[in-house]
């Protein structure tokens, strides 16, 4: 443990190259730390991220990751549940501790208070260690910590650094042919409908095809009729009407979540950098947010067509797709 005076000035770079000298002596004590992923970038010179994950991540023990292994069917594993569940001890969380408040305001208006909560923090991390270990070889599965898990997470830090390249350009084309066929299905859901609505407003869609149309429909409940899609495939021989909004839903949701989504998530650098969480379902199974890029449209063509826009680097390399048996 390496203790600093509370009020000694230290600069970022001061910190950084301390913690990266720990990190990489080999002969150092193991490193416990929360969410190594995110550690990385901080305690692991960049040269040393290039080459064996094994390597890296046997030098630090991420309780975070422990956790999970040894309860994944949580929904969530901050650092106050692991100390209520493996510590038997009681923490407030950032939230309660400080409300209504970012870390940054914390600081300015109570930083002693945001200073004894991190120093709690840290005492979490630094007793789980020993404990979540025990538990964890008592449960066999202590190799899979070490030899699978915890590398993994070295190379998922590695995929999110590096990104995916997608053609922006392309991108928003696409997305403007969208909207183009979003207008032409407006237009004939109103001139079906004989009147201009709110074809996003349930309520509105509601009273359109089962007051006004007379098309059959299941009970009205206080908030109104239910024009959900399983509600509205069994109307599909009714009315061409229901066709169309149905495509007009898939085409909307096509342009909002991947056309103008994917977009607002590339970086400076031209490529989109997910996000990808190791202990986030049950089953082991990776998931990936801001954005989703495990999601990317496959059974219709006009969903299909985004997978063009995501390109290697360059024409040496190829994008591969491997299901479980082939893998």
């Amino acid at each position: 443990i390496v203790w600093i005076a509370k009020n000694e000035e230290i600069s970022e770079s001061f910190l950084l190259e301390n913690m990266q000298a720990l990190a990489e002596d080999k002969n150092g004590p193991v490193i416990s730390v929360y969410d190594s992923k995110n550690a990385y970038p901080f305690m692991v010179s960049k040269d040393l991220r290039k080459k064996s994950s094994k390597e890296i991540s046997g030098r630090f023990f991420d309780i975070l990751i422990g956790a999970y292994l040894l309860n994944p069917l949580k929904s969530d594993y901050a650092v106050e549940d692991i100390a209520s569940e493996h510590l038997d001890r009681v923490m407030p969380t950032f939230k309660q501790e400080f409300p209504k408040m970012t870390p940054a305001k914390a600081y300015n208006e109570k930083q002693d208070a945001l200073v004894a909560y991190y120093c709690d923090i840290a005492g979490v991390v630094y007793d789980a260690y020993e404990v979540l270990k025990e538990k964890l070889q008592q449960a066999q599965m202590l190799e899979l910590f070490t030899e699978t898990e915890m590398p993994l997470s070295v190379v998922l830090g590695e995929m999110e650094e590096e990104g995916v390249i997608v053609k922006p350009d392309e991108l928003k084309t696409y997305g403007d042919e969208l909207q183009e066929k979003i207008e032409v299905l407006e237009k004939r859901i109103y001139n079906a409908a004989g009147e201009d609505f709110n074809i996003n407003s349930p309520k509105q869609l509601g009273e359109i095809l089962f007051e006004k149309m007379g098309l059959p429909h299941g009970k009205k409940t206080k908030t109104g009729y239910s024009t959900d899609a399983e509600t509205l495939q069994k109307l599909l021989p009714k009315h061409e009407i229901i066709g169309e909004i149905l495509e007009y839903r898939h085409i909307v949701k096509l342009k909002s979540t991947y056309a103008d989504g994917l977009a607002k998530a590339v970086a400076e650098d031209g490529r989109i950098h997910s996000a990808f969480n190791q202990t986030g379902t049950a089953t082991g199974r990776l998931s990936s947010a801001e954005p989703n890029l495990q999601n990317i449209p496959v059974r219709t063509e006009l969903g299909r067509r985004f997978r063009k826009y995501f390109v290697p680097e360059n024409q040496d390399y190829v994008l591969i797709d491997a299901d479980y048996s082939q893998i």
